[in-house]
């Protein structure tokens, strides 16, 4: 098994390439005419197509033969969409259908605009989401459209037939059971895309009731973006382990980017569930809290397994794991400097194991770009335990 290393997340904007962190001290000015949006769209495309094809693994993969193609078909359809932006909705629009096309759910172009002062966010008066296999009213401000009831249809189409049209071509991937559950709730949001038609009139059903009800857009209020926010990320929690009843432990970690109080709040945590390991590993059950984490360091869930159940085990599965797989790092100027400097990041965090093994990969990555190889191959050493030894093994501890 191969696994394809890079690092692909931009922030665009007026054809200046950001990093997140350095985007909110260092954006540039908003586009303030129509014909402004319109050149900003075309040329942060171009950046992100030339971003792309600098660093994506992609590029050079021998699997993958068909990515240039489809790298080349990404640009062109976006800038077919940027010739008819005039405002930051078609912006986002613009750039969201490249994300779509490079179809890499962890590469690509990330849209960051001031919401409030670019466009006025509508929706319907109600929250919808995506749940099984059906559209429900999560909550809802109007009486006539109770929590519960099923979005079934709108202007006589399927709710399935308007996703395919409004969402999965701007966001997420329609073949991905996960971004029904996660990108579905933007049906029911007007975040100002000239590129598609809005539903008029929906048809519900509850209780073996069914009843049709005209969608007025306008602003969206303070709990109807609450109510958004909860039905995809739930309780915000801080990092911690708390027992909410005997036998029940819950470990909240749901950042994997924490600051500096919440990077000692994981230190504090790693060293409560070393000192309960064996009441925890007599636990009726144990919940670990990711609602609200982004992603970020493994560092921090592999050391949480550390503390759960020891360096020993981990590192022996962990390898066992990973015994058939070579890691292929796109070893491009732009990932070497990027991951060089992740290395300092990650030392000030203290994530000094993460940190120094991203060293030695850096530096075996410069070697590689300099001796004009398109890849450092990081083939394991051999392990003592393979991978169905690694079950018994886990299923007799």
């Amino acid at each position: 098994m191969k696994t394809i290393m890079t690092r692909l997340s931009m922030v665009l904007l007026s054809s200046t390439i950001f990093s997140l962190s350095a985007f909110a001290d260092s954006a540039p000015p908003l586009p303030d005419t129509p014909e402004a949006w319109q050149q900003t769209a075309r040329n942060d495309i171009e950046s992100a197509y030339l971003e792309t094809k600098n660093n994506h693994p992609g590029m050079v993969d021998p699997q993958n033969p068909a990515f240039f193609a489809r790298l080349i078909q990404a640009k062109e359809r976006s800038l077919q969409y940027a010739a008819s932006v005039t405002d930051a909705g078609g912006y986002r629009a613009a750039l969201q259908i490249f994300n779509n096309l490079i179809h890499d759910g962890h590469a690509g172009v990330y849209v960051s605009l001031p919401l409030d002062r670019v466009y006025e966010q509508k929706w319907p008066g109600f929250h919808a989401v995506w749940r099984a296999d059906k559209m429900m009213v999560y909550a809802s401000e109007l009486a006539e459209v109770p929590a519960g009831a099923v979005l079934t249809a709108c202007d006589g189409k399927p709710v399935s037939t308007w996703l395919q049209s409004n969402v999965f071509p701007f966001a997420g991937h329609e073949e991905n059971q996960g971004d029904w559950w996660t990108h579905a709730e933007k049906l029911m949001r007007d975040n100002g895309n000239p590129f598609i038609q809005l539903p008029g009139k929906c048809e519900l059903e509850l209780d073996g009731k069914r009843w049709a009800h005209t969608l007025r857009w306008t602003r969206i209020s303070a709990q109807g973006k609450e109510w958004e926010r909860r039905a995809s990320d739930g309780e915000r929690l801080p990092v911690g382990i708390t027992s909410p009843k005997a036998g029940w432990y819950w470990i909240a970690a749901q950042t994997f980017s924490p600051d500096e109080s919440e990077r000692e709040a994981y230190r504090k945590m790693y060293q409560e569930i070393r000192d309960k390991r064996q009441d925890l590993q007599k636990a009726t059950a144990i919940v670990i809290d990711l609602r609200h984490n982004r992603g970020g360091s493994s560092g921090w869930s592999r050391d949480l397994a550390k503390a759960l159940w020891g360096d020993d085990r981990v590192n022996r599965r962990a390898k066992a794991y990973f015994a058939d797989t070579q890691v292929w790092w796109r070893a491009s100027e732009g990932n070497v400097s990027y991951l060089e400097n992740l290395v300092g990041v990650l030392h000030k965090e203290g994530q000094r194991p993460v940190a120094d093994m991203l060293e030695k990969v850096a530096a075996q990555m410069r070697i590689a770009q300099q001796a004009g190889e398109p890849f450092f191959k990081a083939i394991p050493a051999p392990v003592t335990m393979n991978m169905r030894e690694a079950r018994i093994d886990t299923a007799t501890d």
